[in-house]
């Protein structure tokens, strides 16, 4: 069985990390960015990764000259693919490296061999301490078996959760809910980052009022690449193409038509999709889910 993801990773596939996601990596001190004194800002990629929790390294292309694209022709990545024409360029300049092989021979015939994950052990251990956490149960011991595990796996052994001492955060998402709680699901949010579980999670927390509606994705800062070295004309004329917000981040979706004003997820409707209509013409009596 053979699949195409490492087309994805190389090309964009269209998409890319927000810089939420990006922006939940804690530094190695296991402080948040906005209060450690290690994160050295977002003004390259090279920066962002800075003194950051590994695993931010290994999800985006970064151009440090160890992300390989190719080891047949030792080709490293350079700059994003926003020249790419199509759904194939990348939409915030974060793009997604976790999962690359670096096989060109493969790439170019659309056939990776390379294991699909459907289930591995973070998985099931982040599952544990969120039950945990979600019983009022969890102690030091579980959070040691778990996201402490994740942690030590990855070089995060300075920066250790304890339930004592959790690090204060202002940009917590779920400013309601517990810090022990908040930090499980930043947890699960990086170790499963872009692994397809961010929007069954929002589903299954019913967190889509925090976290989508009239909200839109931001992504890298756009500058870094405008005197960037060996840029190609094609890359820096598609560059200037590419919309930022006030901040100089990607905004993808600000002239993107109706999604200017953010995500359109309708809380009465969204929750449950639409049952297929083949389905329902199989079977009328199964009607259709609220508001489709």
């Amino acid at each position: 069985m053979t699949h195409t993801w490492t087309r994805y990773s190389v090309n964009g596939a269209g998409m890319g990390l927000s810089k939420s996601m990006v922006d939940s990596y804690l530094c190695l001190d296991g402080l948040p960015i906005a209060s450690s004194p290690l994160y050295a800002g977002d003004r390259t990629l090279k920066d962002v990764v800075t003194n950051r929790d590994p695993r931010l390294n290994q999800t985006i292309w970064v151009d440090d000259g160890k992300h390989v694209k190719w080891y047949e022709t030792k080709l490293f990545f350079t700059t994003p693919t926003f020249e790419i024409n199509g759904a194939n360029n990348t939409s915030t300049g974060y793009q997604v490296y976790k999962g690359h092989t670096g096989d060109y021979t493969e790439f170019n015939a659309s056939q990776s061999t390379q294991g699909y994950i459907y289930i591995r052990y973070a998985e099931i251990l982040l599952a544990y301490a969120e039950a945990q956490a979600e019983l009022g149960t969890i102690s030091q011991s579980d959070i040691d078996k778990t996201v402490n595990a994740l942690r030590k796996r990855v070089g995060m052994s300075n920066g250790l959760l304890q339930l004592a001492n959790i690090p204060s955060d202002p940009n917590r998402e779920f400013p309601t809910l517990s810090p022990i709680l908040n930090e499980i699901r930043r947890e699960r949010k990086i170790e499963l980052a872009a692994e397809w579980f961010r929007i069954d999670d929002i589903f299954r927390w019913a967190a889509a009022d925090e976290l989508l509606v009239g909200k839109r994705p931001l992504g890298a800062y756009r500058k870094q690449w405008e005197n960037y070295p060996g840029a190609t004309a094609d890359f820096l004329r598609a560059l200037v193409t590419v919309p930022v917000n006030a901040q100089g981040c990607i905004d993808p979706y600000k002239t993107y038509g109706a999604m200017d004003q953010g995500y359109r997820f309708n809380l009465k409707r969204d929750y449950l999709l639409p049952i297929p209509t083949n389905e329902t013409t199989l079977n009328p009596k199964l009607g259709q889910n609220p508001g489709w």
